[in-house]
């Protein structure tokens, strides 16, 4: 009885494989008739749909003047990083994770800030705004979170990636200084603003 009942599970399971084969096979054969897409998106939210979506938040900050709510800052900030996501190759994703980086900044969440902007440089070669990215990471480090020593890290990124950049210009000019305290600067400015 036994002997029986393992020979049915065995024919059981390699039914049940046999046919879910088949039918992957068949899901494929329909997937390749289908138009291409960049990534599969779970929330199933075609590309467009979020290019819209972001258009309209961007409209809708706009028109909130100079200081946007907050709300409206993170929701177009998570915009921005959903379709970083699930389109992955797409030409948009560069500008919106220097966009999603510089909404994380604005609404205080300054290590989400920092991770946006250095997946950026890190992994984007061609873009345009590496470097404001780079300075954007220093400057973080630097002011936002007082963690000096990675913003000397950052600092000398961006120099040696873009040494006749200016903000490699501003960066060499900030290690000059970044390790005095407020009145050691001011000391620092009177002497070089001294009569003669």
């Amino acid at each position: 009885m036994r002997l029986r009942l393992l020979i049915f599970s065995g024919l059981l399971t390699a039914a049940l494989i046999s046919c879910s084969e088949n039918a992957g096979t068949e899901n494929a054969e329909e997937k390749a008739n289908e138009p291409a897409t960049h990534v599969s998106d779970p929330a199933g939210v075609p590309r467009e749909d979020r290019i819209k979506r972001i258009e309209e938040l961007e409209v809708q900050v706009v028109s909130e003047g100079d200081q946007p709510t907050e709300s409206t800052a993170r929701k177009l900030m998570g915009e921005y990083i959903d379709f970083t996501n699930f389109q992955h190759n797409d030409e948009l994703v560069p500008e919106y994770l220097f966009r999603a980086g510089t909404w994380a900044n604005y609404i205080g969440r300054k290590k989400k800030a920092v991770e946006l902007f250095t997946n950026l440089y890190n992994n984007y070669k061609s873009f345009d705004k590496r470097p404001e990215a780079m300075n954007m990471v220093a400057f973080i480090y630097d002011f936002e979170l007082n963690e000096k020593q990675k913003a000397k890290e950052a600092y000398a990124v961006l120099i040696k990636a873009y040494p006749d950049h200016s903000f490699a210009n501003d960066a060499r000019m900030r290690l000059e200084t970044i390790d005095l305290t407020d009145e050691e600067l001011i000391k620092q400015f009177e002497q070089q603003n001294k009569p003669s």
